[in-house]
């Protein structure tokens, strides 16, 4: 027979821990008891005990669950109910409850019917953006519903006067917690719908989770989804949302913050004036400037169309002509010039070439003619016969007997009279 093996304290301790921790049915588990020892550590991890009437069992909080998990504080004696897993303290070598949520006995149930409820009225829209009212900019009175002592009202009054002290506040005196809460309330919110106030303030200053229970009421969170009224939330709470925070126009975390929100600061609007102002004036001033251009442009083009800009327009127009004109006449005066020297020269070649032709032919023609010269004959022994009429004499006809005539020889003349005419047959 086999020897069996034998374990170590933790590796038994262990194996415990693998098999608590490893049981789906043993996380995220509820358990309901009354606190028998409570305390807390250095740290702040809280270790207490919860029991019945047949046992008891160790529990721990860690620091990093509390401000979650825990909204009151953790006495002996009271009756809670733990949500968490069971898992194995290894040193110790006991099981324990590590809790994540610790809620008083019946609050639970609560929790449930709520749920229940928001699913009801977000299924009916009450929850829906597109319903809420915006909070109004420049409010002249505004209504707060709260107690009419404590630092609600103060907390609201302090800054409302910071902000702007011109702003009226109207306090409606109301129970903001146990039975008679929701009537006080909802009286509060009928009372300020007929009063006409501008917006409507409703919360407390925190508290546990039962202190605020009375703004889960439905009646009261319809008739705060029914105001015409825009309604600010200030409930106080930052883990949990109540209803009046659902259904409110806005839900802010303080009294504060809702008097921030409902009363417009008189020096943010005295900068937004500047602002508008400082802009107005940009605006109107270019506005002014483009008229001016406008102005200007007009006025050039009436000037142009006027007699005197006619006039001189006019004239500059004749000078340009006139200048492009001489600059024109001058160049086709050049031009001419340079085509009548080329002519010119052209001419004078032409001429004296037709002078050499001319000359040659006149001097061809000369001779010709000295040739055939009556001179030319007389110069070879000829004469002629002239009347004293100075007319040459071809024929003897017409010549008379006596009559003088002047014989013309190469080197001068003869005078002779006529003694007898002979004249021939045929």
């Amino acid at each position: 027979m086999a020897e069996r093996k034998v374990f170590s304290v933790i590796e038994i301790t262990r194996y415990i821990k693998s098999k608590l921790e490893g049981d789906f049915a043993l996380r995220n588990v509820k358990i309901s008891g009354e606190v028998s020892d409570c305390k807390e550590d250095k740290k702040g991890h809280i270790y207490f005990t919860i029991k019945d009437d047949a046992a008891v069992m160790s529990c721990a909080m860690w620091m990093s669950k509390r401000s979650a998990g825990l909204d009151f504080k953790l006495e002996k004696g009271q009756h809670i109910v733990v949500t968490g897993n069971i898992g194995v303290y290894e040193r110790w070598g006991d099981y324990r409850l590590y809790a994540d949520k610790i809620e008083k006995e019946g609050v639970g149930r609560l929790f449930e019917e709520l749920e229940k409820l928001k699913l009801k009225l977000r299924a009916e829209g009450l929850f829906d953006e597109s319903h809420k009212k915006s909070i109004p900019r420049y409010p002249k009175k505004i209504g707060i519903i709260t107690s009419r002592t404590g630092a609600v009202i103060e907390d609201i009054k302090r800054t409302a006067r910071e902000a702007n002290p011109y702003v009226q506040l109207i306090l409606y005196p109301a129970i903001v917690q146990g039975a008679d809460a929701v009537a006080t309330l909802i009286r509060g919110i009928k009372r300020f719908e007929e009063e006409g106030v501008d917006t409507i303030i409703i919360g407390r200053g925190g508290g546990s989770t039962e202190d605020l229970w009375c703004f889960n009421d439905e009646k009261l969170a319809r008739t705060v989804y029914s105001c015409r009224i825009p309604v600010i939330s200030a409930v106080g709470h930052q883990t949990d949302r109540t209803l009046v925070d659902e259904v409110s126009d806005l839900s802010v975390a303080t009294p504060t913050a809702a008097a921030m929100n409902a009363v417009p600061s008189l020096a943010l609007a005295f900068n937004e004036l500047d602002g508008f102002k400082d802009s107005i004036s940009n605006k109107l001033q270019l506005r002014i400037d483009r008229m001016k251009s406008s102005i200007d442009k007009f006025e050039y083009a009436i000037r142009r169309q006027s007699p005197q800009m006619k006039l001189k327009e006019v004239r500059r127009q004749i000078e340009n002509y006139s200048q492009n004109y001489n600059r024109l006449l001058t160049l086709k005066l050049d031009n001419y010039d340079k085509a009548v020297t080329k002519g010119k020269q052209q001419l004078d070649r032409l001429m004296r070439a037709s002078y050499e032709t001319f000359n040659k032919r006149f001097i061809s023609i000369t001779a010709e003619i000295e040739g055939k010269s009556p001179m030319k004959r007389l110069m070879g022994g000829y004469s002629y016969v002239e009347n004293e009429a100075g007319e040459n004499i071809r024929s003897v006809k017409g010549l008379k007997q006596g009559e003088r005539l002047n014989l013309v020889l190469a080197d001068g003349s003869v005078k002779a009279r006529v003694e007898e005419i002979n004249k021939k047959n045929g």
